[in-house]
């Protein structure tokens, strides 16, 4: 096991159980969804990459709705521009 990440499990059991499972399925999360460069995926069959691309925005969006240090720090639910201005 590499020295850092012997420092990150360490600091991990610090936190709650809570905390534990929510990192946990980040970092799985990130396994099962491999990163690509730009080449790699305009390599890729347009299909493929809108395919990556909408499992990555619903990722994001999963992300920043349930998030609490982000809706804090934002204000509460992303508003569509047009709306706040009507």
């Amino acid at each position: 096991m590499s020295p850092l990440l012997e420092q990150a499990i360490n600091e991990i059991k610090k936190l709650s159980d809570e905390e534990q499972t929510a990192i946990a399925q980040l970092i799985l999360r990130q396994l099962s969804n491999p990163i690509y460069s730009h080449a790699e995926l305009f390599q890729m069959p347009l299909a493929q990459r809108r395919e990556i691309l909408e499992q990555q925005t619903e990722m994001m969006i999963s992300h920043y709705q349930n998030n609490e240090e982000i809706l804090e720090w934002s204000g509460g639910d992303i508003v569509e521009l047009e709306d706040a201005m009507s």
